[in-house]
Order: structure tokens, then C-alpha cells, then sequence
């Protein structure tokens, strides 16, 4: 493909050059041609002038020195001199054409307008001669009636002849441009095919799986734009295939654990090492809780796929609100077991488009987080208020808060803090992310603020509607506003 781009280039550039020299050589040679002519024309009417001054005195005594006329200013001229009379007969003829002798030649365009006073030239191919100029003059008397006239003829093959020169030198000049255009455009073929060639290379070592592959920027032209983008590119692919194989790790460590303990606790069931009764039910129930957190676990990677996919929302008319309040009442059992409060602090109502389950679900696993990371008789608290055209939620802990160089991560799946912790509270470090993903999908921003030792609040915005309020008219992403988590597994537990 890169020879077949050079060598077309190749040819453009050449197809161009030859156009271009082949233009100018022929209005070259075109104007020296015409040049050459004029200057010949003039020679020439100036020659039937002055033979017409000459004749004009032995017009009116009488015709025989007419004959010495012709013949001399011809012979010194190089020109065939003929003199007609009034009515165009020809009289003498410096070339002795008996056929000529007292024919008219009135009907010639030429010794017509010469005829009636005027100077004339014309140009003619004649059968032996070739190209022939025609130069006609008057010849007056003294009240400005033509007497007769006068045609002057030479062939011009002579003068165009003498241009043959002048074609070599411009054909050699052309020629050695042409190689000189050659040489320059294979040059600028090469160069412009050689990024082209080294991008397909890098696209091909990508295509095959090398996702280290890079291109060198040379330039800031299309070209190096275009070989930057392609880093750019590549650089995300390897960022997402890091990502992908990260996640593909993580989950299959996270399966491994529950399906490890289911192994544990079947075994000795199979084997009858288990006797009915309460021991036996001791090993069913926690069978059922490894098989809840299996459940869990597939529930919310299938969640992440769908949220990353891009699958559209199902907005409609919410109250913020109630979806709080719900999400409080489904939580309170938990609250109370680690004997934590949930308080919330709102308005009668909120109204905003939303997808409610999906919001409720980000909303839920941000409660469900900070419960967890909440030391007993301390409080959860909750409060929404709206702000312009955007509704803020904050959910509020006093856990021992995240430090800062982990806040950057807390939203990353999987991610925590306290990994034998976050397991016994049921934790695969999925929920924040979850609920950032939710959040941008209603067109929000979600973030978190956090003192290690005092709490962590988590602050969701969102507009009143998708691609409605503040965000529709900025341009910047509309935000759900949900509120915090301790950052340590800030990737808070879904239902």
C-alpha cells in the first residue's frame, strides 16, 4: 500500500510538472511566434509604403518604370512586389508571373481595403510556400483617391524557422526540469509515505495484540496529528486492556473465595462427616449466605457491564425525597444490628426525572458503605437540598475517613482498603463504583470529602432532568449528589 501511495504520488507530481512546462513552453513559443510575425508585418506594410510612395509619380506619366520599381525593391527586400491599378489588374510583378500579368486581384481581401485607401496585412498558407504575410498599400494622388496599390508577399516559413533553436533549448530545459521534478517528487513521495507506512506498521503490531506499539511525531502537520491521535489511541487501548485484565483478575479472586468456602462447607456434608441436626443446619445457612454473596457478587459485575455499556436510562417523574426515605428504611435493620442511626435531613419533596431504581440503588450503596465503616452510636446522616436546577444529596459518616492519598481511588472496583474487613462485612468493592456510574449516567458528578479521624461525607449533583438545567446550558456533566462513605471500601456493598 505504501509503494502504490509513493508511486502514485510519484505520478501526480510528474503529471503536474509536465502540464505546467508543457503550458509554458507553448505560450512561449505562441509568443515569440506572434512577436515575430508582428515584427514582420510592420517590416512589411512599411516595405508596400514606400513602393506605393515610389509608383506614385510614373502611376500617373506613364507605367514602364513601374517595372524597375518592382523588380529592385523587391531584390533588395526579399519580397515579391506586385503593383495593381484602380481597378486591381495587376501591372508588374517583380517575380514575372506571365499568368498574373492583367488579372485583378480586387477580389482579395488585402487589395480590396488598399483599394479604397486603407493598409492592409493578411496571413495565407499557399501549396510550395507555406505560411505567406500579404502587406497592402494605397497609392494616392493628390486629392486621396487611390491611384492603385501596391501588395507586398513573403513566406514567414523562413522567420518560424528560425524559433527551431529556440523549441530545442526550451524542449532540453523542460526535460532536465522534468528529471529535476522527478527526483524532488519521488523525495516528497518518500517522505510523506514513510509516517503513512510507519502508522500502518503500528496499527498492524496493534491489530496483532502489541499494544506497546507507538509512532514517532515528526511533524505538527495532518500527518502528525494524525500519528498523535493514534498514540492517544493506543495509549487508551492499553489503559482499558490494564483495566480488563485487572477487573478479569479481581473478579475471579473475589469468585474464588465464596466458591472456596462453599467447597469447605459441602465436603463434609457429602461425606457424612456432618450429622443431621443443628450442626448440620449451622453448615446450610452458611451455605446460603456464600451463595447470597455469589448472587450479590453477579448481580452487581452484571450492573457495572450494563452501566458501561451505555444501556439508556428509564427516566421519569421522582421525588428525591422518598427515594432517600426508602433507601433508609431498607437499611435501618442493618443500622440497628451495629447499632448506628440514620438521620435525614430534606425538604417535603424534591422532584426531579430520574431513573428511580437505578438511583436508588447508587443512593442505597452509599448509606450501606457508610453504615458499615460507622463505629457504634455514632450516626449516618442524610440531607438533600436543591441548589439553582440541580439537586444535591449528601450522605454523611463519622468513621475514620479516608486519608488523602486513597481518595483517588475509592470510586476503582474492587478497590479497598481493609481487604479481611471489607469481606466480613460482605464487601467486593463494588458499590462506589456502581454509584459513580449511575450518577454520571443521569448526567451527574459525584465526590467525596473526607478528614481521617473525624468522617467522610460523599456529595451526589444532578440536574433536575437528564440534559436539562445548569448542564444543558454550560455543557458540563449534570451531577446526583450522594453522599459519603468512609473511603475505605469506598467501593461500598450493594443490596
Amino acid at each position: 500500500m505504501g509503494r502504490s501511495l509513493s508511486l502514485r504520488l510519484l505520478l501526480s507530481y510528474l503529471l503536474v510538472t509536465l502540464l505546467v512546462l508543457a503550458t509554458v513552453d507553448v505560450l512561449s513559443l505562441t509568443y515569440l511566434e506572434r512577436t515575430a510575425l508582428s515584427e514582420r508585418r510592420a517590416a512589411l506594410s512599411e516595405q508596400a509604403t514606400v513602393v506605393a510612395g515610389a509608383s506614385r509619380q510614373y502611376m500617373l506619366k506613364g507605367h514602364d518604370y513601374l517595372e524597375y520599381i518592382a523588380q529592385d525593391m523587391g531584390r533588395l527586400a526579399g519580397t515579391r512586389v506586385i503593383i495593381l491599378d484602380a481597378r486591381g489588374v495587376v501591372l508588374r510583378d517583380s517575380f514575372y508571373d506571365p499568368s498574373l500579368l492583367n488579372t485583378s486581384l480586387a477580389a482579395r481581401p488585402e487589395v480590396g481595403a488598399a483599394l479604397e485607401g486603407a493598409y492592409a496585412t493578411r496571413l495565407e498558407r499557399v501549396d510550395g510556400a507555406g505560411r505567406t504575410l500579404y502587406a497592402a498599400a494605397p497609392i494616392p494622388d493628390d486629392r486621396g483617391r487611390a491611384l492603385g496599390a501596391v501588395l507586398v508577399a513573403t513566406s514567414v516559413e523562413p522567420l518560424l524557422a528560425e524559433l527551431a533553436p529556440v523549441r530545442r533549448v526550451l524542449l532540453t530545459v523542460s526535460l532536465a526540469a522534468l528529471l529535476v521534478a522527478a527526483g524532488a517528487g519521488w523525495w516528497l513521495a518518500r517522505s510523506l509515505t514513510r509516517p503513512v507506512a510507519a502508522l500502518t506498521a503500528a496499527i498492524r503490531a496493534v491489530e496483532a495484540g502489541d499494544l506497546t506499539s507507538r509512532v514517532a511525531v515528526d511533524s505538527q502537520d495532518e500527518l502528525g496529528r494524525l500519528a498523535e491521535a493514534f498514540n492517544r489511541m493506543a495509549d487508551r487501548l492499553s489503559r482499558l486492556e490494564a483495566s480488563r485484565q485487572a477487573f478479569v483478575a479481581d473478579a475471579a479472586h473475589e469468585l474464588r473465595t465464596p466458591l472456596a468456602g462453599l467447597k469447605a462447607l459441602v465436603e463434609p456434608l457429602l461425606s457424612g462427616a456432618v450429622p443431621p441436626g443443628p450442626e448440620q443446619e449451622a453448615f446450610l445457612r452458611e451455605i446460603g449466605r456464600e451463595v447470597d454473596r455469589l448472587a450479590e457478587l453477579a448481580a452487581d459485575l452484571l450492573t457495572l457491564s450494563e452501566l458501561e455499556a451505555g444501556r439508556p436510562l428509564a427516566p421519569g417523574e421522582s421525588d428525591l425525597v422518598v427515594l432517600l426515605g426508602s433507601v433508609r428504611a431498607r437499611l435501618t435493620p442493618l443500622a440497628q444490628a451495629r447499632a448506628v442511626s440514620i438521620h435525614l435531613d430534606a425538604p417535603a419533596a424534591l422532584p426531579a426525572v430520574v431513573d428511580p431504581l437505578k438511583l436508588e440503588r447508587a443512593f442505597y450503596n452509599l448509606v450501606h458503605n457508610a453504615i458499615a465503616h460507622s463505629p457504634a452510636g455514632e450516626a449516618v446522616t442524610l440531607s438533600a437540598a436543591r441548589q439553582g436546577d440541580w439537586m444535591s444529596v449528601t450522605v454523611a459518616d463519622r468513621g475514620p475517613g479516608i486519608p488523602p492519598e486513597e481518595l483517588g481511588r475509592i470510586f476503582d472496583r474492587f478497590y479497598r482498603r481493609e481487604r479481611s474487613r471489607s469481606r466480613e462485612r460482605g464487601g467486593a468493592g463494588l458499590g462506589l463504583s456502581i454509584a459513580r456510574e449511575i450518577v454520571e449516567a443521569h448526567g451527574g458528578r459525584i465526590r467525596v470529602e473526607s478528614v481521617v479521624g473525624e468522617g467522610t461525607r460523599v456529595v451526589v449533583e444532578i440536574p433536575e432532568g437528564p440534559g436539562t438545567g445548569a448542564a444543558a446550558r454550560t455543557g458540563q456533566a449534570g451531577a446526583v449528589t450522594a453522599a459519603g462513605t468512609d473511603g475505605p471500601e469506598a467501593a461500598g456493598d450493594t443490596p
